[in-house]
């Protein structure tokens, strides 16, 4: 049963990863913004 979760986990974040990585490529602009600002907020 563990090995199930983990592997459950893992697909997840590899899910996670490739759409934000599409998100990336799609809008790139956009998320240059975003990454600006939230350093922006950070300092």
């Amino acid at each position: 049963m563990l090995h199930i979760e983990l592997v459950k986990n893992y697909l997840y974040i590899e899910n996670l990863r490739l759409s934000s990585l599409i998100e990336i490529v799609k809008n790139p602009i956009k998320t240059r913004q975003a990454q600006t600002n939230s350093r922006r907020n950070w300092v």
